[in-house]
């Protein structure tokens, strides 16, 4: 594999990547958020309130091909295109962290404005999350800023078009929505991997 993105520690559990995808790998990505070929779902976080308004995802079948989950975040799904993308995200995030991972959830986020994200983990610590920002392009004055909690402190991570970061999944995190000067919504591609022991 070759991979020439540029890579910034910004704490010991988060990194920013620069150009993660090569330009056809990135174009299909983003065809497979064209509503033409895929089918939202409607999701929340475990800890949203009642009368928070829910984001959307790209739907994935059930693993037993009884039909779509409609919170079927704990899979990767059956797209293989994205499952081929996340196969070369794990060796990148293998190749930064020098560590053994499995590639365990592929989770899509599509957030319009007023659509905010509460803080959450994805998973226990020795899980790592890498996200893509998907859209083919985005105005910083939009917001929609990836927010991460390290330990005593707070890391901000603007929307760049193939740009992503990879972080310790423990830790409280959100995509903040756009805001009202947004003329798209915001959507994004999170892979999660569990580290593997030797």
């Amino acid at each position: 594999m070759f991979f020439r993105a540029n890579i910034k520690e910004v704490n010991t559990s988060l990194y920013t990547i620069e150009g993660v995808l090569s330009q056809p790998e990135f174009q299909q990505l983003y065809d497979e958020f064209c509503l033409d070929y895929n089918h939202l779902r409607v999701k929340k976080n475990a800890n949203d309130s009642s009368t928070q308004l829910p984001r959307l995802g790209l739907r994935k079948p059930f693993p037993s091909g009884t039909g779509y989950s409609f919170n079927g975040n704990d899979m990767l799904g059956d797209n293989l295109a994205l499952i081929n993308l996340g196969s070369k995200i794990k060796l990148i995030s293998q190749k930064i962290l020098k560590r053994n991972l499995s590639l365990n959830r592929i989770n899509t986020n599509i957030q319009y404005p007023g659509i905010e994200s509460t803080f959450h983990q994805d998973g226990a610590e020795g899980t790592w999350t890498f996200i893509i920002f998907a859209n083919s392009h985005w105005s910083t004055k939009w917001g929609g800023e990836f927010v991460y909690s390290g330990e005593d402190e707070y890391f901000y991570v603007p929307v760049i078009p193939n740009n992503g970061c990879l972080f310790a999944a423990h830790r409280d995190h959100r995509g903040a929505a756009p805001n009202c000067l947004a003329n798209t919504y915001r959507q994004t591609i999170a892979f999660s991997m569990n580290e593997m022991c030797k």
